[in-house]
Order: structure tokens, then C-alpha cells, then sequence
């Protein structure tokens, strides 16, 4: 790979809660991460998941798709969601103890 090459891939992004409620959120200057959003509409991926290798498992690309439900089981299930979203209000102040 050079400078200026294209790259292709799937990636999740995220925050610590903790460390950004217990700290980062009281420093000058960080940006608010903490909205009110009212989900409009929850999507479930419905292709299984099939071994690729052994012990790792992936989305049956053959068949991806997607069904509305009305609630998650995120704690339940191996589910991939897609939710549909309008932000309600502007940014919340985060609720914690502050660190000197």
C-alpha cells in the first residue's frame, strides 16, 4: 500500500462510555457525544451466520437482507440492527463525577 491508495472494509467505531463520562467529557473544549434520538424504524440482518474458518463465524453474503421489528434482543441474540433515527433537541451536558 502507498499514500493515496483506496482501502475497502468494514470497521466499527466507538467510544469508551466510561472514560469519556468519568473524564474526557470535563475537559475544555471536548464535544458533546451525548443526544436524545427518537428511533422512527429497527431493521434485523436476516442471513444467518455460517463458520468461514474454524471458530470464525460471518454473514451468509448469499443471503443478506433486511426485516423491520419492533425491538432489539441485543443482549439475547447475535443480531446486526439497523435503526432509524431524528435527533430530538441538541447535545446533552454528561452526567458523572468530575476529575480534577
Amino acid at each position: 500500500m502507498r499514500p493515496g491508495s483506496w482501502v475497502r472494509g468494514k470497521i466499527s467505531i466507538g467510544i469508551d462510555p466510561f472514560l469519556y463520562f468519568e473524564r474526557l467529557a470535563h475537559q475544555p473544549g471536548a464535544p458533546a457525544l451525548v443526544y436524545d434520538w427518537k428511533i422512527e424504524k429497527i431493521e434485523v440482518q436476516t442471513a444467518p451466520l455460517i463458520e468461514v474458518k474454524p471458530r470464525v463465524l460471518e454473514r451468509d453474503v448469499t443471503k443478506l437482507g433486511w426485516r423491520a421489528i419492533l425491538e432489539t434482543k441485543a443482549w439475547e441474540d447475535e443480531g446486526e440492527y439497523l435503526l432509524y433515527c431524528s435527533p430530538v433537541g441538541g447535545p446533552r451536558p454528561p452526567k458523572g463525577r468530575r476529575h480534577p
